[in-house]
């Protein structure tokens, strides 16, 4: 070519190639004639477009004062495959049906890694609710049921609620009735807060004897054991407890339901620690 072909310049160009220039070593090898990697020189030697220009990329080499050596490369740059319709449609569709697959394989690991790092597997809690009212009204699995909960959860007023709208039935399929303010019902609420812890105290051992002859009356057909984690730590406590639980089950005619905030393994606790300070301080 004999005229000097135009070139134009692009700044971001210019800035990309000067950083990597400074990031370059061993500048002493470079090509003879190209100090620095300017799209212009000074002297006019040659140019260039930029590395990062779209589409054909075009070096210019000066051989004389009015002759330059072009030199044209097809793109360089990396494009996306797209979906054609020509005979290599394929590409286009094997590329993108791969970097899908690539992105679900992905997050499916992903996923159960979070999974078991953080616990995510577990069931929903919306169940837990049905299963409850299954096991309060069913008549068949009701017979003995030990109600675990929070302080303040509201499980006794539950039961009631469940009671007064005649959800829970007694053994032999009859009403359950509990009339507030009466003393004509068939359900009998034991609470075990009344368990007296002075011998002294005839007040509290004549309720206690009162309750523990109420139980064995055949006209309740539901009896309710109320707070059981009551004093849990003391082993003489639980062993009346035990005792009043011994005589109730004698009955066989009544559902017992025990309400309580403690776990019965914490019963089992409290009684091996009893053991376990009896053998030591013998």
């Amino acid at each position: 070519m004999s005229k000097k072909p135009h070139r134009e310049k692009f700044v971001d160009n210019y800035h990309a190639t000067t950083l990597f220039n400074q990031l370059t070593i061993d500048k002493e090898n470079l090509i003879p004639g190209i100090k620095e990697l300017y799209h212009f020189p000074p002297d006019s030697l040659w140019t260039y477009t930029g590395l990062f220009t779209k589409g054909e990329n075009y070096t210019d080499y000066r051989r004389s004062a009015n002759s330059y050596l072009v030199v044209k490369s097809d793109t360089i740059q990396y494009s996306l495959p797209g979906i054609t319709m020509d005979r290599k449609w394929y590409l286009g569709v094997t590329y993108w049906s791969c970097f899908l697959c690539s992105l679900l394989l992905f997050w499916f690991v992903f996923h159960h890694i979070l999974r078991k790092l953080f616990a995510l597997n577990l069931p929903n809690e919306t169940y837990w609710e049905n299963i409850d009212n299954l096991l309060l009204t069913d008549n068949q699995l009701n017979s003995l049921l030990f109600i675990i909960g929070s302080p303040g959860s509201g499980k006794l007023d539950r039961v009631m609620n469940l009671i007064h709208e005649h959800k829970i039935k007694g053994k032999d399929a009859s009403t359950i009735a509990y009339p507030v303010g009466e003393t004509s019902n068939n359900c009998l609420i034991a609470d075990m807060i009344h368990i007296p812890n002075d011998e002294n105290n005839m007040g509290a051992q004549i309720e206690w004897n009162n309750l523990k002859t109420a139980v064995k009356d055949a006209r309740y057909s539901l009896i309710i054991v109320n707070h059981f984690e009551y004093d849990i730590k003391n082993p003489a406590t639980n062993r009346l407890k035990l005792n009043f639980l011994e005589d109730l089950m004698q009955r066989n005619s009544a559902k017992v339901f025990i309400i309580s905030t403690v776990h019965p393994v914490d019963f089992l606790d409290s009684l091996n620690d009893w053991i376990f300070r009896s053998i030591v301080y013998q």
